[in-house]
């Protein structure tokens, strides 16, 4: 019994260099960088988003144990370092 190969199953052929498998691989290609470059710029603002939220929180949770205004005051770096 002979299997017979199914059309859109058959192995292309290596040494053809028609016109028609230039235009599939570019079809390859322009499919790749149809799905590739709303990944990137979607993750990348997704990115941005998260590090200004995680920023803001991190900076929020820090002036709650230590005030940025009375960081740099003389009095309070005395206080913690010492008498010079």
């Amino acid at each position: 019994m002979i299997k017979k190969e199914h059309k859109f199953l058959k192995t292309p052929n290596k040494n053809s260099n028609s016109i028609f498998d230039l235009l599939e691989m570019t079809g390859k290609v322009g499919e790749f960088l149809v799905y590739l470059v709303p990944y990137l710029i979607l993750t990348s603002i997704g990115t941005l988003i998260k590090m200004t939220f995680l920023t803001l929180i991190s900076l929020a949770t820090f002036n709650q144990w230590i005030k940025l205004k009375n960081l740099w005051n003389r009095k309070y770096i005395s206080s913690q370092i010492g008498n010079p």
